[in-house]
């Protein structure tokens, strides 16, 4: 539990075309918050207080290996501020699901809220944004019913001009599609151009046919024509359609068009409503973190499916993981010996800076090579990706030793696994890249080696503020329950195609001299996102590292024993070519 996170976290969002069943709904958040702990926890003290005594023990757990290695008297002096800390610590309290929630969720005796949506996209993007700012300790669920009446005729407005029209497939057809297997026809739903008479099928993110939408256009659905032209639909607001066309599915140039109901004095109601559901989850950061995701998806939708009546295995009992979260910091308070369960990142030392960031984007071609040569080598993906960065570092700083801080997840066995808490802390790793003898594969040997031996060490707080931080943020892409997780790509920032990009004159505060989050956003696509601090590291730094993990992957896939350190570039060479695409591209 860590003061410093007492904020909310993103969401998780889930989504079904299945209707919801509220029942079962309701059933599946009880078991659930009678579950875990982590719904049930409230701080005793104000947070003020525990953050002032968490600082203290951070800052005394960095000092007291020095007392204990000295005289008899500060020895003494160590076990006295060992007994102070734990008697001044802040205790937690777990309440019972009818004490904590029956009056604030009298409905449900659970933190669960049910919202239908009819104002389109935009709506349940603003809903997702106001839940998060409004969340209370330690968290919500909350169903969303999207109701979205897009059957009707369209008329394009900009962009474009014509009509088409989205018609419900004939009973016939569907019972046809249905018994072909064909599940790209769950919605029954199918886009028709009047003026070429093209047709597709509207294919929502759960279908095989799905095809993903440009980065900046979070779609409802879906559409391949006969043409081979895929077309993505976004219900904006109830009475507006944004639309986004690209002839073919290797073509870079995209039309974005806007389309309004062709006939707007009839009812919109005049056709049932296409309902998609959704769930989100939503937790403090002191109470959870990423890893929680599993535990938390795989009870919920557990009990979902069992109050609906299907077969589901019981999940095993639990204990409090809040009690063993305590009992961990008590031995860190006592300097009782678990190394690798002693770190507390007090809020002491901080860096403030101003920087600036580039983001790298491995696209589902590159992703496919990369996981068989993963495979090949018997190395996990995110930790082959951390070794690539590893090797753009090193090549773009000149660097023999490197230094990362990591989040690590600090789970010992199947109970820590299934437990929602605080568990993920930082550690220390440092990497060796020889100037003469480091390759690519090899440096990322020795990274796989290192975390999967556990070759680190535990967290300094004081050199925080000096630290490289890397972190990795795996997504699940499981159905459980007919819900498919959502990258945030598909529920975040609303339609941004063709909108131009307001940046100051000034640069953004960071928090670390240089940090590196390695980000899944689908199935096939991964993100790397470098942000250095100007003062330490200068433009043609970012211009040295892409340059240079571009050429670690390619080593990687196709001559693996490549020395990292070879000569780069000139600057002016790499700086030609970033202006180069910017021309292509229309920005110059």
């Amino acid at each position: 539990y860590s003061p410093g996170q007492y904020s909310p976290m993103g969401q998780w969002v889930l989504r079904s075309e299945a209707p919801l069943d509220r029942p079962a709904l309701v059933e599946a958040t009880r078991r659930l918050v009678d579950r875990h702990p982590a719904f049930r926890v409230q701080t005793a003290d104000p947070m003020r207080y525990m953050s002032f005594v968490y600082d203290a023990a951070a800052l005394f757990t960095v000092y007291a290996p020095v007392m204990d290695g000295g005289p008899r008297l500060a020895r003494w002096l160590r076990r006295l501020l060992s007994w102070s800390l734990e008697r001044a610590w802040p205790r937690l309290r777990t309440s019972s699901r009818q004490a904590m929630y029956g009056k604030k969720f009298p409905d449900f005796v659970a933190p669960l809220d049910v919202v239908r949506i009819e104002g389109g996209q935009c709506a349940f993007e603003e809903g997702l944004k106001r839940r998060r700012r409004n969340m209370e300790p330690p968290g919500c669920v909350t169903a969303w019913e999207l109701f979205n009446h897009i059957v009707d005729v369209w008329d394009f407005h900009s962009g474009y001009s014509g009509r088409f029209a989205i018609v419900r497939a004939p009973p016939g057809v569907r019972a046809a599609a249905g018994a072909d297997g064909n599940a790209a026809l769950d919605t029954g739903l199918f886009y028709v151009d009047l003026a070429s008479e093209e047709f597709g099928m509207l294919v929502p993110p759960s279908a095989p046919g799905w095809q993903r939408p440009p980065y900046g256009f979070p779609a409802l659905y879906s559409v391949t024509l006969a043409s081979g032209a895929v077309i993505w639909l976004r219900l904006e607001r109830a009475d507006e359609l944004r639309v986004v066309y690209r002839c073919t599915p290797s073509a870079r140039k995209l039309h974005h068009c806007v389309a309004f109901r062709a006939a707007p004095e009839r009812p919109r109601t005049t056709h049932d409503p296409v309902v998609v559901t959704l769930v989100s989850i939503g937790l403090y950061h002191s109470w959870a973190d990423g890893n929680c995701y599993l535990p938390l998806v795989q009870d919920f939708f557990t009990y979902y499916e069992a109050a609906q009546g299907r077969a589901t295995f019981e999940p095993p009992p639990l204990d409090n993981a809040f009690e063993e979260l305590e009992r961990r910091l008590m031995d860190t308070f006592h300097c009782r010996a678990s190394p690798l369960r002693t770190s507390l990142r007090g809020s002491l030392w901080r860096f403030a800076g101003r920087g600036f960031g580039h983001t790298i984007g491995l696209e589902p071609a590159a992703m496919s090579a990369l996981v068989r040569a993963c495979g090949c080598y018997r190395v996990p993906l995110d930790v082959t990706l951390l070794g690539l960065v590893a090797c753009a570092i090193a090549r773009a700083d000149s660097a023999e030793d490197l230094e990362f801080t990591l989040y690590v997840p600090m789970r010992d066995g199947v109970a820590d696994a299934m437990a929602v808490g605080l568990y993920s802390d930082w550690r220390d790793l440092a990497v060796s890249v020889d100037k003469e003898l480091g390759t690519t594969l090899g440096t990322v040997l020795q990274i796989s080696h290192k975390i999967q031996h556990r070759q680190w060490t535990v967290f300094n707080a004081l050199r925080k503020p000096e630290r490289t931080v890397v972190n990795i943020h795996p997504a699940d892409f499981e159905r459980r329950a007919g819900f498919l997780n959502l990258g945030e790509n598909m529920w975040h920032g609303g339609d941004q195609i063709g909108t131009q990009d307001c940046r100051g004159n000034d640069l953004d505060w960071i928090a670390q001299p240089a940090s590196f989050v390695i980000e899944q956003q689908d199935e096939d696509t991964w993100w790397i996102l470098a942000s250095v601090a100007n003062d330490t590291r200068k433009a043609d730094w970012m211009r040295a590292f892409v340059y240079s993990l571009r050429e670690a992957l390619a080593s990687f896939l196709f001559e693996p024993l490549t020395p990292v350190h070879r000569p780069l570039p000139d600057d002016s060479m790499l700086l030609a070519s970033y202006c180069n695409e910017a021309s292509r591209a229309g920005f110059v």
